[in-house]
């Protein structure tokens, strides 16, 4: 009855051998569904309180100092997401019982998520919204922990940045959709015939530097429009082929959650250290120019580094 539970809920029951071995069979649009689904529960809970709803919560609770709180309301937030997600990975790499390793941590962590939203939105007060924006980030972190490790738990090698394309599409659907589509996934696939990874990589950052620097020259609305197509299509690369290099890197099988969790702290040390790298820079570096210079350099710098990277191809 367990095993039947586990499959019907799209993740097979793991055994000591399980956990050694890497997946052998591709797993069907039903299952790539509900994980795209799931996914793009998760990124509007996380997106859309940081883009628009703290900002204005925050500015209806404050009439001065509102760009500093919104600063202390996210940061602590992304201080929470940082040890959240790769505790919570490792967590779940322990976890057992009939309904297996992931699925408590997903569905434990989008109701911890939603109840953390809930409270947040409740709050007449700068602290307390802080407070319930680091209750959201503690769910949101622990079902995001669990979600990628399922990638790698049960897609094969062969068929990973193809999946991780179609997962990849809720995280960057703010930009670019329609070339996204056509980027993501149709790279992603020859991602996954070709083996390639380290190249396009690469070459995904390439064209986000090129965008990044389109903007440093020209500040006009065609030029943004443009770094707007280069960014949403290196990027849209990127997210499918990235995700499956760094799941074939993973030392070892029975750690994957925790693992991921490390390399998720990427994704949250910008919220913490983007606005206190990008102050001086735009003061005393040129201003904005000053800044997508810099992220040029950034980007170009990390599309060289991945070369570096040994073990795949």
């Amino acid at each position: 009855m367990a095993t039947r539970t586990t499959e019907l809920m799209g993740e097979r029951p793991m055994t000591v051998d399980d956990t050694r071995t890497e997946p052998q069979s591709r797993v069907g649009g039903g299952w790539i569904s509900g994980l795209v689904l799931a996914n793009l529960g998760l990124y509007m809970a996380f997106l859309t309180p940081i883009q628009v709803l703290l900002a204005e919560q925050i500015d209806d609770l404050t009439t001065s100092g509102k760009e500093v709180a919104l600063g202390w309301a996210t940061g602590v937030g992304a201080l929470v997401a940082v040890v959240a997600n790769p505790v919570a990975g490792a967590l779940s790499d322990r976890t057992g019982g009939r309904f297996g390793r992931r699925h408590p941590w997903i569905v434990g962590g989008a109701l911890v998520g939603a109840v953390g939203l809930v409270v947040t939105a409740a709050q007449t007060t700068v602290v307390g919204v802080a407070l319930g924006w680091c209750l959201a980030q503690l769910g949101l972190n622990a079902m995001l922990a669990g979600t990628n490790a399922v990638v790698p738990d049960q897609v094969p090698v062969r068929q990973r940045a193809a999946v991780s394309g179609f997962i990849g599409i809720p995280q960057t659907l703010g930009l670019v959709l329609g070339v996204l589509l056509v980027s993501v996934v149709v790279t992603g696939i020859a991602s996954d015939r070709l083996g390639k990874r380290k190249m396009m990589v690469s070459v995904c950052s390439m064209v986000m530097a090129a965008g990044s620097l389109l903007l440093t020259f020209w500040h006009t609305w065609p030029a943004a429009m443009g770094a707007a197509v280069l960014l949403g299509l290196g990027y849209g690369i990127y997210v499918a082929v990235d995700q499956a290099l760094i799941t074939q890197v993973l030392p070892a099988a029975e750690d994957r959650a925790k693992d991921l969790g490390v390399i998720n702290v990427a994704n949250s040390a910008p919220q913490v250290l983007g606005p206190a790298l990008a102050a001086p820079i735009v003061a005393y570096a040129g201003g904005y120019a000053g800044l997508y210079l810099a992220s040029t350099v950034v980007t170009v710098v990390g599309g060289v580094l991945v070369w570096r990277i040994r073990s795949v191809r």
